[in-house]
This record gives C-alpha cells, structure tokens and sequence, in this order.
C-alpha cells in the first residue's frame, strides 16, 4: 500500500490535476444521478435522452466553475478551512446552473434536484478532498 501511495503522490502536478478532473468527473455524475433518483425513487429517468443531455452540460460547467475558482491551484497536502468556503460557492453555482439550465431547456428535472445535488456534491467534494488530505498526512507521517 505504501508503494503504490509513494507513486501516487511523487506524480507530476499536471498529473494530480488530471487525477483530480477524471474523479470530480465521475463525482459531479454520480451526485446527479444520485439526487435524481433521491428525488424520483426509481432508476427510470436513465432511459430518458433529456437526463443525459443534462448530465453532459452540467458536468464540464461544473468543472469550469471549480477550475475559474482556483479549485484545482490548492495543493491537496495544504488544504485548510478555506476549501470549504470555494467548494461550497462552487456547488451553489453548480446547482443554480442545474436549475436555469432544467428551466431553459424545458427539461424534466424537478425543482427540488439542484438542492439535494447541492448537498450531496458539496459533501462528497469536500469529504474527498479531506480525506485524501488525511490520508497524505498519515503516509507522510507514520
């Protein structure tokens, strides 16, 4: 295990980025479909092209947002409160932008989506990044 965490956190910074893009990636996607299904209480809206149509502007906003916040300058290892407060405007915009985007396209998103994503990405987001912090703390340390 200590390897592959040696390797992991020895990559180039261009790298940890990329890293840390693909995974918000799938997070972002998750925590739509999660909220969905939360609020919809089946997997039926899977079927539906207007999910997937949302889903693919909704994500690369997404990263935008968190990249034009300096989301991705903050090293991992000097993470402090203050990532709170840049990933909390983060998801708030993300989840405003769910909601003006579900309105203009007339899309089949109920209005109380963008308030579960936001709970849910904002504490996946922040809960990963503390516990990769954690993690880096304890290899450095032990």
């Amino acid at each position: 295990m200590n390897y592959f965490l040696e390797r992991i956190f020895k990559l180039q910074r261009f790298t940890k980025i990329l890293i840390q893009i693909s995974c918000d990636t799938i997070v972002i996607s998750l925590c739509f479909m999660m909220s969905m299904a939360m609020r919809l209480d089946s997997l039926n809206f899977i079927a539906y092209y207007d999910v997937w149509k949302i889903l693919l502007i909704i994500v690369p906003l997404t990263l935008t947002i968190y990249h034009s916040l300096g989301f991705y300058k903050a090293i991992i290892r000097y993470i402090s409160g203050k990532i709170v407060l840049t990933v909390g405007l983060s998801t708030i915009l993300s989840s405003f932008s769910l909601y003006i985007i579900g309105t203009q396209l007339e899309q089949p998103i109920p209005r109380s989506v963008p308030f579960i994503y936001f709970t849910i990405l904002f504490i996946s987001t922040t809960g990963i990044r503390i516990c990769i912090k954690n993690i880096y703390l304890l290899y450095r340390y032990d």
